[in-house]
């Protein structure tokens, strides 16, 4: 987009300092955690949980999306949003209240929370 005379990238409502984005490789991706700016480790198969990869057969074939399984009410999750320091803390407590996280596969558990840190 378009940098400003303070050295920051305008992405939407976001400001990147661009100093961080000059040495990223194409395709690099970044988190900001108590408004420092980190980059974030790609997911692939061969960092993903070990336990996944062993078990070629497991799924997600029993799990059924019907929204009873997370046991937090709109209120409680607005609340953690207002009391919670880095978005890693929100997304730790979503997941840990869930019924059905644990019983995912290593790969699902990640677009789990990669869609609930966009909805953040």
């Amino acid at each position: 987009k378009q940098a400003n005379d303070k050295g920051d990238v305008s992405l939407g409502k976001i400001k990147v300092p661009w100093s961080i984005l000059l040495n990223a490789p194409y395709g690099a991706t970044f988190r900001n955690e108590g408004g420092k700016w980190m980059r974030c480790q790609k997911m692939t198969a061969m960092n993903m949980d070990e336990e996944a990869a062993v078990d070629p057969t497991a799924d997600n074939r029993n799990l059924v999306d019907d929204n009873s399984a997370q046991q937090l009410s709109a209120e409680e999750i607005a609340k953690l949003k207002a009391e919670a320091k880095t978005s890693r803390e929100l997304l730790s407590a979503i997941a840990a209240s869930s019924a059905t996280f644990s019983n995912k596969t290593a790969f699902s558990q990640q677009k789990y929370l990669a869609k609930k840190k966009k909805k953040k």
